[in-house]
Formats: C-alpha cells, structure tokens, sequence
C-alpha cells in the first residue's frame, strides 16, 4: 500500500514536472521564433544567397495520355559540379525501370517480390516503365558520346535503373553541364510512391 501510495506521488510530481517544463518551452518557443520566422523571411527575401548551394534544377514538360497510363515529354536537367573532380561520366537514377518486370533488382530483391500480392497474376498493365530516347548536352560544346546502363548494387544485367552518359569532355570542379533528355514513360499500377489507380495518377 505504502509503495503504490509513493509510486503515484511520484507520478504525479513528474507530471506536473513536464507539463511546467512544456509550458515554459511554448512560452520560450513562442516569444522566439514569431521574430526569427519574420526576420528569416525577411531575409530571404531580400538575399537568395542565404539559401543552399543550388546543385541540381529540373525543369520538366510532358503529357499524360490517362488512356495508354503513358507520360511523354522532355526534361532539361541542370548539374552544378561541387565534386572538386573533373567528370566525365553521368548517372540517372531511372525510379520507374524499379518496376519494369520481375527481373529488375528491385523486384528481385527479396522484400519487394510481392508488390501486388492481391493478384494471382500479375497483369501487363501493372508493370511501368521509363524508355529514354535522346539524351543531349544544351547548348552545344560537349556531345553525348555513350549510353549504357550501371548494375552499383548487383551485376544484373537485366536492371536499367541507372541509366549512365558518358561525354566526350570532362566537366571541370566548378562547372555546370545541361542536359535535354527525352522520355516516355508507363506508369505501373499504384505501388511504393508511384502509379495509377483507377483514374488517380
């Protein structure tokens, strides 16, 4: 009885304990930060260069055909080098060949078998896909003189996640390069952060 007794006194000195230590954080909380929020956006506002170091922009056009579940387009891809190393080679990150058949490294992967296991079959339609047409360096100056595609985690021969692009002149530290890569992709039935479900893309 004496240690039940001494167990909720306890309780409820801790109690009062954090609900005076949250109170006293919202009130430091709130004097602080309404003043560093409008100084922060002040400041933002008037010099951009407080702001990260800008490695990479996109801007991307396509069409979606909700039909065919195909988007189509081109993106032009901006990538500053801050590496301190002259390249050469260049590696994109493909996300949709993740589900482009049941021999991609994703899918072969043991956890990521079953991605529609409501489906005894899985249907042609599910799977998607990215097909990259031209990759091309804007404005001209260096030309695109390989493209192939990497196995980093695997020497699957069957993977095209990592699409590679070699050009014929290295980038210098410091410099930026651009890049226009036409695509046309399928989306995959709606699955790890991507897809279609009925008429939701």
């Amino acid at each position: 009885m004496l240690t039940k007794l001494m167990s909720r006194r306890l309780l409820i000195r801790w109690g009062v304990f954090v609900a005076l230590f949250l109170a006293w954080m919202g009130i430091v909380g709130m004097s602080q930060s309404a003043p560093i929020a409008a100084q922060e956006e002040s400041v933002i506002e008037e010099d951009l260069s407080i702001l990260s170091d800008r490695i990479l922009d996109y801007r991307i056009e396509v069409d979606l055909d909700p039909v065919s579940k195909t988007v189509k387009g081109h993106g032009i891809l901006t990538w500053n080098n801050r590496s301190g190393r002259a390249i050469q080679d260049f590696c994109f990150h493909l996300y949709l060949n993740a589900f482009r058949n049941n021999r991609s490294t994703f899918i072969r992967e043991g956890r990521f078998r079953s991605l529609w296991s409501w489906e005894e079959e899985i249907p042609e339609n599910y799977w998607g896909f990215t097909r990259v047409e031209s990759v091309q360096v804007v404005p001209p100056g260096r030309e695109v003189i390989g493209l192939d595609y990497a196995h980093p985690d695997d020497d699957n021969e069957e993977d095209r996640s990592v699409l590679m692009v070699q050009v014929d002149e290295p980038l210098p530290p410091g410099e930026a390069i651009q890049f226009r890569i036409d695509f046309e992709s399928r989306l995959p039935r709606g699955t790890r952060r991507t897809g279609w479900a009925e008429d939701y893309f």
